[in-house]
């Protein structure tokens, strides 16, 4: 990420998170982006990015939609590593078209 960056300056965004102070996500004019301490969260805050880059926002929203595949049970996690082993061929832009390589197992 530091030589993407170098090429592309700007192109990540880093925040730190800050903890949610209420109970309701939208209670307040805030444009602070926080998060719920709760026992998925580290001890302490954590920080978080955004890219200003549309090529890196479609692989990271392609490789959000995978581990939330594996978190609930519709793909293996030997799936998931092919997936991420052969990264790109098995590159399908969040469903829009067939894979240059098959990862996923037939049923």
């Amino acid at each position: 990420m530091f030589w993407i960056e170098k090429v592309n300056p700007g192109i990540f965004k880093l925040f730190q998170l800050q903890k949610y102070p209420g109970e309701k996500c939208n209670e307040s004019d805030d444009p602070g982006v926080y998060y719920h301490d709760t026992d998925v969260w580290p001890a302490h805050a954590p920080v978080a990015m955004w890219f200003n880059g549309g090529m890196i926002n479609g692989f990271m929203r392609e490789w959000l939609i995978r581990m939330d595949e594996k978190r609930a049970g519709l793909i293996t996690k030997d799936e998931y590593f092919e997936w991420k082993l052969n990264w790109p061929d098995t590159c399908d832009d969040c469903g829009k078209y067939e894979p240059k390589k098959q990862w996923r197992k037939a049923e």
